[in-house]
């Protein structure tokens, strides 16, 4: 690594970072003006004295200058992004130049069209359900969806008979949140996380662009990662990697990713790297120091801040150096490994760090004050919903699939509040996805399985045509919309346990089967009254988390509430009756989502809350 081209690159990483900042402070204005241009509609009339069609109308015309408002804003972005690629462009070839400084170099800078058709028509790199798509799809995509969040609420709004204030309010969100808890609050986070990662997007490709004029001098690339607390398990993982252009990640890795690219330059020039730091928290450290180099000095709260308690003594006491620790961490498609498939590599590291067979993990700690995460705001894609939920730990691995944003940031905003209020389900929630995901994580996990067997019982047979003879391919239920699993059996299934959601069902085409699906059970008593959402799914899934938790359905008191009411559609719901389960699940549900439980989900409801607080709280 040429160490001027270190320093170059940092300083210009920061200057991204306050570019960043100033492309999100006129989104911040134009949001400003919709919110403006909302107010002044929203406060003409009552809009509980509009006729439909007069309401309907209205609605047509702020769709219209909403539509117009975000297309203009997404033109001047595509706009400034070109010009920051140009920059981009010829800031890297000038450091080319001045990190070299030999008479006869003079760097290559792509033309402004090469610039602007590679920004356009190379995908971003974000892992996820973002993955692959090209930059301006990206962008659209962001728009389409809080444009329709607007328009939704205005809708619901006036369909419960809320006045103008009440819709505005549930729109601009509250003085004492600092208006951050409305709808174009989320429409203004959303913004800047789409703002930053299309800057980044841009700076990585420009860069590569001129890389690929100036492959004379340049041989590769390395990975630079930021060596704070923030940084992603990918990007931690990833830093201080190399590779040959073309053959390697990029940034983005994820959405909001600060990470960065530096050009790999012949081993003539070697004797530039002498003597040159890094910045890092807390001050600079040596160039050639990594992530994980860097994290072996840090205290012990901080590596389990980072890292979480049981990677973090793994981290400390297993005898694993920086370097392999650091290959644990990702498969061959750089997403993260679970603990499961770490011990299975370095079983020995786990026997040192926790004693035994190294299989009981749990880690004994002195509690933390830590301010806690208390509600989750809805996000613009499906793998912006997987990271959240990853980064602050609400489950062990969250694979969405096919899942449609809508239907992902209900799962979350049902399962966090959960958390919030039974903290011990958090040991519940291994894993968090759709059942497709889930279906296939369970296939390969047998496969690995058998074909280990095959190899052992049958080592002249081929071992595998045996595995995959052995191995059956889990099928979801084509008409469950989601399901619960819980903890035990075979120790290959270790955390698989969590909640699901059916891609048929959730999935962005299956969105109109799910809606008729919704309605139909409500209309014939299927399922009961308020439960007609994703999150009413959800809230009856985390019913049977809490089943699995306390044992409610072995308890008398709720066994003599399923004898008296269990079997009677009118009192709960017909699936409530299919058995005491499904009567809790149900009870639970129902108790969560109608504004007026009926006696039996409010008599369960509060003995669910009874009880947890009694076993739990003391």
């Amino acid at each position: 690594m040429n160490l001027k081209l270190l320093d170059a690159t940092i300083r210009n990483q920061v200057y991204l970072e306050q570019l960043k900042a100033g492309q999100v402070g006129r989104f911040t204005k134009f949001l400003k003006s919709v919110n403006d241009d909302l107010k002044r509609r929203l406060t003409q009339d009552d809009l509980t004295e509009y006729s439909r069609t007069r309401f309907n109308r209205l609605l047509s015309s702020v769709n219209k200058n909403l539509d117009d408002a975000f297309k203009g804003f997404q033109q001047q972005l595509e706009l400034d992004l070109v010009d920051v690629g140009e920059y981009e462009a010829q800031f890297e070839a000038r450091s080319l130049e001045n990190a070299i400084n030999e008479a006869g170099f003079e760097s290559v800078i792509p033309s402004t069209n090469q610039v602007k058709a590679a920004i356009f028509s190379q995908p971003l790199s974000v892992r996820g359900a973002d993955g692959g798509k090209l930059l301006k799809p990206f962008v659209a995509d962001w728009s389409k969806a809080d444009k329709a969040r607007v328009i939704g609420t205005i809708r619901q709004g006036y369909f419960e008979g809320q006045t103008n204030f009440q819709i505005l309010k549930n729109l601009q969100g509250t003085k004492a949140r600092n208006y951050q808890d409305g709808v174009l609050g989320v429409v203004g986070r959303n913004g800047e996380a789409i703002i930053r990662t299309s800057v980044q997007h841009v700076a990585s490709v420009s860069r590569f662009e001129t890389w690929e004029q100036n492959k004379s001098v340049v041989k590769g690339y390395e990975w630079r990662s930021t060596l704070d607390s923030r940084t992603s398990t990918i990007c931690r993982t990833l830093d201080g990697e190399t590779y040959q252009i073309g053959h390697g990640p990029k940034p983005p890795a994820h959405i909001r990713c600060r990470s960065t690219t530096i050009a790999s330059l012949d081993k003539k020039y070697d004797f530039l790297d002498e003597g040159r730091t890094r910045y890092a928290k807390g001050g600079n450290v040596d160039a050639n120091q990594d992530y994980y180099d860097w994290l072996k000095d840090q205290t012990e709260e901080f590596q389990d801040d980072v890292l979480g308690p049981v990677r973090g003594k793994l981290f400390r006491d297993g005898g694993l150096g920086a370097e392999r620790f650091r290959d644990l961490q990702l498969d061959k498609r750089f997403r993260p490994i679970t603990l499961d498939e770490m011990r299975k590599k370095e079983p020995d590291a786990f026997k040192l760090a926790f004693g035994g067979d190294g299989t009981k993990t749990s880690v004994v700690k002195t509690p933390v004050a830590k301010k806690s995460v208390k509600t989750f705001e809805p996000l613009p894609s499906t793998s912006m919903v997987e990271t959240w939920l990853v980064e602050n730990k609400y489950a062990g691995q969250v694979q969405l699939g096919k899942l449609d944003v809508s239907v992902a940031n209900e799962m979350a905003q049902s399962w966090v509040y959960h958390v919030e209020k039974f903290p011990e389900l958090r040991g519940n929630m291994g894993f968090m996805g759709s059942m497709q995901t889930q279906n296939k994580m369970y296939y390969d996990r047998q496969y690995a399985h058998n074909l280990e067997r095959a190899k052992r019982v049958y080592p002249d047979a081929d071992p595998h045509m045996l595995a995959k003879r052995w191995t059956r391919r889990s099928k979801s239920d084509g008409r469950a919309w989601a399901h619960a699993t819980r903890k035990g059996g075979h120790k290959i299934y270790e955390g698989m346990d969590g909640i699901c959601f059916n891609e048929k069902f959730g999935a962005t085409k299956g969105l109109k089967l799910l809606e008729d699906g919704l309605t139909r059970s409500l209309q014939t008593k299927f399922h009961p009254v308020g439960c007609d959402t994703a999150k009413s799914i959800i809230d009856h899934e985390v019913g049977h988390q809490l089943d699995y938790l306390m044992g409610l359905s072995k308890n008398p008191d709720v066994v003599n509430m399923w004898k008296d009411w269990g079997r009677n559609a009118d009192t709960l719901s017909t699936y409530a009756g299919e058995n005491i389960q499904e009567f809790i699940a149900e009870s639970w549900a129902e108790y969560l989502n109608n504004p007026s439980p009926r006696p039996v989900a409010k008599k369960l409801g509060d003995f669910i809350e009874k009880t947890y607080k009694e076993r739990f709280k003391g």
